[in-house]
């Protein structure tokens, strides 16, 4: 039923009106309550016919009032809700005595400098990356014995200059010998850092390379046992002899040697730099090995 029948039903239009008058309303409000009204159709007068209801009916003004639609409610407010979170507590250092260990790099500067001979004649500084120095040794220490190490984690700069490659008569390439120089301020660094010094400061750091190795994954371990274990694999790295024979591979030179290029990054690295550097390096390895297991 549309709203104008249920209208005319509610409102109990009585015919004592008259038909005509009945008409009237119903056209009116059919037309949207138009201001221009259509004349009304002629009739003939009829005989009003009286009902059979009550003689008093009930004005049509009554008729026309509609109950008012309710308001919607208004959301009931809700009560607030405080969550009250601890207050963060400031990091602590690893140890009594110790920087944090995102603010360590000075104390781990000043306690290597006091391990070398002579820190400004070697480069110390220079070969160092300036920042996360612990993170990156801790990080590049757990990767050694991957087949890459990814370089944005190591703790030293990268070597000076370009790989160099020489061509042999008969077209072949190796490595070339002037290659090794490039690793020659990392070898004087090492042979100039007093191996009891080196142990004793890392026995002191040593709360803030473990913090740095349980950060990787390793909650209930301590660094010593990973650094020993890479120590040992660059002390049994395998020295070769000879030419490096190598082979273009993109933008990149790897090597002919499918059993070479199948080592580990720090193996193929000892290579590269040459059986003279190799050897040298070994040599304050198990210097510094044999005071860290004192």
């Amino acid at each position: 039923m549309n709203r104008d029948q249920s209208f005319l039903s509610g409102a109990k239009l009585w015919l004592i009106a008259g038909v005509v008058g009945g008409l009237v309303v119903v056209s009116y409000f059919m037309s949207g309550s138009s201001k221009e009204e259509a004349p009304a159709p002629a009739f003939e007068p009829q005989e009003v016919i009286e009902s059979e209801a009550p003689a008093t009916s009930e004005p049509e003004e009554q008729a026309l009032t509609l109950p008012p639609a309710p308001e919607p409610e208004a959301p009931k407010a809700q009560p607030e809700v405080i969550v009250s979170l601890p207050p963060e507590q400031p990091p602590k250092p690893a140890a009594p005595g110790l920087p944090l260990l995102e603010g360590s790099d000075p104390e781990l500067y000043r306690e290597l400098a006091g391990t070398v001979r002579d820190p400004q004649a070697v480069g110390l500084n220079g070969l160092l990356v300036p920042k996360d120095r612990i993170r990156r040794f801790v990080t590049t220490v757990k990767n050694l014995g991957d087949k890459k190490v990814p370089r944005r984690h190591l703790p030293v700069v990268s070597a000076a200059g370009n790989f160099q490659v020489e061509r042999e008569v008969d077209g072949s390439l190796v490595v070339d010998k002037a290659n090794f120089r490039r690793y020659k301020p990392y070898v004087e660094l090492l042979e100039a850092v007093d191996a009891a010094k080196l142990a004793a400061a890392y026995r002191h750091l040593a709360p803030l390379f473990d913090q740095a190795y349980r950060d990787l994954g390793f909650p209930k371990a301590n660094f010593k046992s990973p650094l020993l274990a890479a120590i040992d694999h660059v002390l049994s790295a395998p020295a070769r002899k000879g030419d490096l024979v190598l082979k273009r591979q993109s933008a990149n030179y790897v090597f002919a040697d499918p059993e070479i290029e199948a080592l580990p990054e720090i193996d193929k690295l000892m290579l590269r730099m040459g059986p003279d550097n190799a050897a040298r390096v070994k040599a304050r390895l198990r210097a510094l090995r044999a005071e860290l297991i004192k």
